[in-house]
């Protein structure tokens, strides 16, 4: 009686079979996109290639062959990562250009390639204060709108006084008082006496800068504020500042008991 189970040797002859049809798969979808081979690294390897622009990059032969239709690749997306986005690296181009003459900047390309290998430009550029930074044409622009300062020692010194504009604005506005100034920061002491420190170096900090900053004076303010309420029930409260919740609070106007919030905050 013969068995039907394959022997290893035999299922490994069988799988070369098919690893050599979907190599030579993979070559003719090369041929039909315009790719020239490198070294074949097989299925799973990454196989160096060069686009009919003339681009380098890396894939996989898999990759290219395991999609539902490897001999009709969309032509205008391709897998060279460049030739998918000249049409876009070329707009950020224009838009770059056109910022940095705006903005008085220096720009004069170099060789070295983007991060993104998309296919930018990377270039050495020169503000008119002499700040000297790289940038490339993904820079330019911010959610499709030009950005409207280039230059990031710039862009990082206007974000500081924008945020030193509203520590003024918000001392004179609550009486308080600038103890030390940094390069990044200043130390304020409110009308009370409160210290507290302002920070400009990032978007929340600088949202943080607002009249209301003191947290030891909007919890006075609400104990207050509390305290009224008690009055208006004919509770008088004996402690001068918040202490607990679970602490008396106050003596009742008609029975002269104590009276205990467990509730209030």
């Amino acid at each position: 009686m013969t068995s039907d189970r394959s022997e290893p040797w035999d299922v490994s002859a069988e799988a070369a079979v098919h690893i050599s049809a979907l190599m030579d798969l993979f070559r003719e979808a090369c041929r039909r996109q315009g790719w020239t081979l490198d070294e074949e690294r097989g299925l799973i390897g990454w196989t160096e290639v060069r686009c009919s622009a003339g681009h380098e990059f890396s894939v996989r032969a898999w990759d290219a062959v395991s999609g539902p239709k490897p001999f009709s690749m969309d032509p205008s997306k391709p897998w060279c990562n460049k030739c998918r986005n000249a049409t876009w690296v070329a707009e950020c181009l224009a838009v770059l250009k056109s910022v940095a003459d705006t903005q008085g900047v220096e720009l004069t390309a170099t060789d070295e390639r983007d991060e993104s290998r998309e296919g930018h430009v990377v270039f050495a550029a020169k503000c008119l204060k002499g700040h000297c930074f790289k940038t490339t044409g993904e820079n330019a622009s911010w959610r499709g709108k030009p950005v409207d300062v280039l230059c990031p020692d710039c862009r990082k010194d206007a974000a500081y006084a924008e945020g030193f504009a509203k520590i003024e604005a918000v001392v004179r506005e609550t009486r308080s008082a600038v103890v030390k100034r940094y390069r990044n920061a200043a130390d304020i002491r409110c009308r009370r006496g409160h210290s507290h420190t302002f920070r400009v170096d990032g978007r929340q900090e600088r949202e943080a800068i607002r009249p209301d900053f003191c947290r030891a004076c909007n919890i006075l303010a609400k104990f207050q504020e509390f305290s009224e309420k008690a009055k208006d029930l004919g509770i008088t409260v004996l402690e001068s500042q918040w202490i607990a919740a679970s602490r008396p609070h106050g003596r009742s106007a008609s029975s002269g008991t104590s009276s205990t919030s467990s509730r209030t905050r």
